[in-house]
């Protein structure tokens, strides 16, 4: 076995533990049962299941998470776009 196998299993060890991990705390922050006048009931936003969480985690362990706005100070269009429409 070489160093970049040794060093490859260990990584995808880890991240199965992470992903165990996440599965977990999923369980234990979900409320089991209704209790009237006690449970809330949410009118909007989104429901996430162990894999949706589970999922999310993992793309973000692997760098496959895109930002949805533009940094701080930033125009939000690239240099090429703010190029061109100066010309104009």
């Amino acid at each position: 076995m070489s160093a970049d196998s040794t060093g490859a299993d260990q990584v995808s060890g880890e991240k199965a533990q992470i992903l165990a991990l996440v599965r977990k705390c999923h369980h234990e922050g979900v409320r089991h049962g209704f209790v009237p006048g006690v449970t809330p009931i949410l009118s909007s936003g989104a429901t996430f299941d162990e894999d949706d969480r589970a999922a999310l985690v993992e793309a973000a362990l692997e760098m496959r998470v895109a930002a949805g706005s533009a940094p701080a100070g930033s125009s939000g269009s690239s240099p090429r776009c703010s190029a061109s429409a100066k010309r104009t």
